[in-house]
């Protein structure tokens, strides 16, 4: 079987989210978001111009980065669905609520409303875009779900079950469930050659020599020339 992973590090690189632009899919996507806030007359919302610009990226709130970060995951997912297969399982950085909504519906069969990116950019409106100070927001604990074809939508554990402390060694005991209970040969991780990436690939080598991690995205390790491909 194989396991899905979607990671969000590396993406705070101007020239990382300027190259994965560059795949059709996840451009496309981009477009279609782009749409939606034309459509709500939102002015001055050009999603191009944020990505590439660093500081206009840094100011945005976190729920905006990761919705521009969501979008990126799913271009990444969806161009992996062009010669592949979905994975049966996805372990997910639940910081990107909109992947996961995507996941449940895929991996459930069912059908996403024709509004269903507008209502999410209607959330993320009523939170504001842009932080009260111009600065990244202070790091926060990163929790994770578990999300499987049988609907098993496992949630972040609570500050008072052990909040910070929990959040890595929660994805671990994803990690570790997936490949015990369903027999994963294969780890394919949704995103850019990465740090996070080079972590899994120890943690799984150093655990299971049998099971291959491979990154959805060929590229070289600067980071700088993308291999792309629509199939």
């Amino acid at each position: 079987m194989e396991l899905g992973v979607f990671g969000v590090r590396g993406v705070d690189q101007i020239s990382v989210r300027a190259n994965l632009c560059r795949i059709p899919y996840v451009s496309m996507k981009v477009q279609e978001a782009q749409k939606v806030f034309d459509s709500l007359n939102l002015k001055g919302m050009d999603l191009m111009s944020i990505i590439n610009d660093e500081n206009k990226f840094k100011t945005m709130t976190r729920e905006f980065r990761n919705f521009i970060l969501s979008l990126f995951a799913i271009g990444v997912y969806e161009k992996h669905l062009r010669s592949g297969a979905s994975p049966e399982q996805f372990i997910v950085n639940e910081n990107l609520e909109l992947v996961i909504d995507y996941l449940k519906a895929d991996l459930l069969g069912e059908k996403l409303p024709t509004r269903f990116l507008e209502s999410y950019v209607r959330a993320i409106m009523r939170k504001g875009f842009f932080n009260v100070e111009q600065c990244q927001d202070p790091i926060t604990p990163v929790s994770y779900s578990l999300c499987t074809a049988h609907a098993r939508w496992l949630h972040r554990v609570t500050p008072e079950e052990g909040g910070a402390t929990m959040t890595y060694g929660l994805f671990f005991q994803f990690l570790s469930q997936s490949v015990r209970e369903a027999n994963v040969k294969k780890i394919i991780y949704f995103g850019p050659e990465s740090e996070e990436l080079h972590s899994l690939r120890k943690v799984v080598y150093d655990r299971w020599q049998n099971v291959e991690v491979v990154s959805s995205i060929h590229q070289d390790t600067t980071l700088k020339v993308l291999e792309l491909g629509v199939g």
